[in-house]
């Protein structure tokens, strides 16, 4: 029962806050970047598939994979390198940061004190807020880009590309939903404020030559991009083993226990 409270308290507290919103006006904006791209693919004047082939090397293997054919397969993949190549764990990082951070902003966070309810458990509660509200995007993200490549009429429809891309972009979405306690536990160190958590969020991110090495499969925030794979480095896909899996848990245990001890100490300290 307590836990309950905890949680319907924490839903609660999103009532009336523009936040969600903004999200998934964020997720509108970059999915009509996403579906223009796909526009320009579909012009018979833009050959972009010629142009990586004759740049040689992984470009060339790339788009011997069919990376930058105006297709299903190659729009669909954009849906999991949205999620996945900076852009999700950004703005996942954000919302992390704004339910650990809010209180401490706002000046709120000793109301905690007076709750009926075990301080740790509020934590807990806030890491499944943020597990629906990313949830939530993700499904949201899919939904709208996939209908924004619909309208443009693409060749090679299948369900089984529609219900694999959902898959890997539900894989993506676990990854990096594991990394997400690091973000909450910057958020309740130092100062309050958002801009520690979104550093901290910023070095969690895909960029850097790690994402192309043979050492991304066993380092958290580059494993989304080998999903699918990534048409703008390129990133070809490699599949993940058990061991990429087992580091994901020991990410998500590990973290999610600092930061449920850390926010107990916090506010038992005020």
């Amino acid at each position: 029962m307590a836990m309950i409270r905890a949680i319907k308290a924490e839903f609660l507290k999103l009532k009336g806050s523009k936040v969600p919103l903004w999200t998934a006006l964020a997720v509108v904006a970059y999915s009509c970047i996403a579906i223009a791209g796909g526009l320009s693919q579909r012009s018979p004047d833009f050959n972009m598939a010629a142009s990586m082939t004759s740049a040689g090397g992984a470009w060339a293997q790339a788009a011997e994979l069919g990376y930058y054919e105006f297709g299903w397969e190659s729009l669909l993949r954009q849906n999991v390198q949205g999620i996945a190549g900076g852009v999700g764990i950004l703005l996942f990082g954000f919302v992390t940061a704004y339910v650990f951070g809010r209180e401490r902003k706002e000046g709120t966070d000793a109301t905690l004190l007076t709750a009926p309810v075990e301080r740790r458990l509020f934590a807990v509660a806030k890491l499944g807020v943020v597990a629906v509200w990313v949830l939530g995007l993700t499904l949201f993200w899919f939904s709208i880009q996939t209908a924004g490549f619909a309208v443009l009429r693409p060749p090679g429809f299948s369900w089984d590309l529609i219900g694999r891309s959902l898959g890997n972009c539900l894989q993506a979405t676990a990854i990096l939903f594991a990394m997400l306690p690091i973000v909450g536990l910057v958020a309740l160190l130092g100062r309050p404020g958002y801009l520690k958590p979104m550093i901290a969020t910023a070095m969690l991110s895909s960029v850097g030559p790690i994402v192309s090495s043979d050492s991304a499969r066993f380092f958290p925030p580059t494993m989304p991009v080998l999903i699918d794979g990534a048409a703008w480095m390129p990133v070809l896909s490699s599949e993940l083993t058990v061991a990429s899996w087992a580091i994901v848990a020991g990410t998500f245990v590990i973290g999610s226990a600092v930061l449920v001890w850390m926010f107990g100490r916090t506010t038992d300290a005020r």
